[in-house]
């Protein structure tokens, strides 16, 4: 019983900080299978930042430091996922099961978030499209993936539940 209590509360402590990291790491030769994005907006912000929106809701903000931050407007974790019911009778949240699996699977950062969104969201391809090619990088880059729930910036009507089922930010930085 205290093993099955600290395996919940670890994975619960894990899912709770909402943040991930792997190193995108690959051969020159192999490839994404991305389609080239297209800019819908190009500017730079009050500190001189790039900034790039996309046609597929992912907004790229060039930093001076290096660092690229990356928001997925698009893809977000349903408001209600689905539930099980348990042989117990108890209701679970199936997010929570795949986060389990995933955790105990040992999976990468990036398989972990698609496999827990069953497939909605794959930031190693967002990635991989927002460094500007179509071939996965030859360099090691880290992702930290963090999903910010609340309204999303520019959506309209503002207390619509679409536009406030939160986003994910990812922070990519070349090593």
């Amino acid at each position: 019983m205290k093993k099955i209590i600290l395996i919940l509360l670890t994975i619960l402590s894990i899912s709770t900080t909402g943040i991930t990291y792997t190193n995108i790491h690959a051969k020159d030769d192999n490839t994404c299978n991305t389609d080239d994005a297209v800019i819908v907006k190009h500017y730079e912000n009050e500190d001189g930042e790039e900034i790039k929106l996309y046609n597929d809701g992912v907004e790229v903000t060039y930093q001076k430091d290096g660092v690229i931050v990356l928001r997925d407007y698009k893809n977000h974790f349903d408001a209600k996922p689905p539930v099980i019911q348990t042989p117990s009778t108890r209701v679970v949240p199936y997010l929570w099961i795949k986060i389990g699996m995933a955790v105990w699977t040992g999976i990468s950062a990036c398989s972990n978030i698609y496999y827990v969104t069953d497939g909605r969201v794959d930031v190693c391809r967002v990635v991989a499209r927002m460094l500007g090619t179509t071939r996965k990088p030859n360099a090691k880059y880290e992702l930290t993936g963090k999903f910010i729930p609340g309204r999303i910036p520019g959506c309209e009507p503002i207390h619509s539940g679409p536009c406030n089922r939160g986003y994910w930010e990812y922070r990519v930085v070349k090593l």
